[in-house]
């Protein structure tokens, strides 16, 4: 062990966690990097069917769609429901990649649709 010098420092490999959301059975996931733009318990889904964006507000509104907990461990209210609207538009599952607009206070993404319905 002659001097420090002789050591190589190895770093572990760093994850960039995209911001996707996720659309699995009937459900939205949002993704836990943006959840400090949704304080409140509902959230306002909006869509542009000629643009094909989706967008999520958030929402006090008790009519509005509400956020269920996630995970084994509960503790990131992150998910709701909307399998009507995903089958009328033929949204079929799929990752989003979104985005936080702050003029609209939404979380906007991009999602390709089914020309026949699934």
């Amino acid at each position: 062990m002659e001097g420090s010098n002789s050591f190589i420092r190895i770093q572990p490999k760093v994850r960039i966690i995209p911001d996707k959301l996720k659309i699995r059975n009937g459900r939205i996931v949002l993704p836990l990097t943006q959840l400090e733009h949704f304080k409140e318990k509902y959230v306002e889904l909006l869509f542009d069917p000629k643009n094909n964006l989706i967008g999520i507000k958030p929402s006090s509104n008790p009519l509005d769609f509400r956020l269920r907990p996630s995970g084994s461990g509960k503790r990131y209210c992150n998910i709701f429901y909307c399998s009507h609207f995903l089958k009328y538009y033929n949204i079929p599952p799929q990752d989003v990649d979104v985005k936080w607009d702050n003029e609209r206070k939404m979380l906007i993404g991009k999602v390709k649709r089914c020309t026949k319905p699934f």
